[in-house]
């Protein structure tokens, strides 16, 4: 949502993100398991700034029919419509 949304201003940007460091920084040093933390934080970091967006069906895939308002988001060719 940070690097790649267009929802939010710079402005929003910057006050979202600084507030996400801090409730970071607060949970951080409220557990007992910092390990886990740093792991899930640098792996969570690392996805967002690596992968760009996935499209909708293919997060959805598998969990129940596509709506055809999906499909017509998506556009894109070869995409399966399960009517049900």
């Amino acid at each position: 949502m940070l690097a790649r949304g267009r929802a939010l201003t710079p402005a929003e940007r910057v006050l979202y993100g600084g507030s996400t460091l801090v409730r970071w920084a607060r949970t951080f040093a409220a557990s007992s398991d910092r390990g886990v933390l740093r792991r899930a934080g640098a792996k969570g970091l690392r996805d967002g700034v690596r992968r760009g967006p996935r499209a909708t069906a293919q997060v959805l895939a598998g969990l129940g029919p596509v709506s055809d308002d999906v499909a017509a988001l998506e556009g894109s060719p070869g995409t399966k419509v399960r009517r049900g």
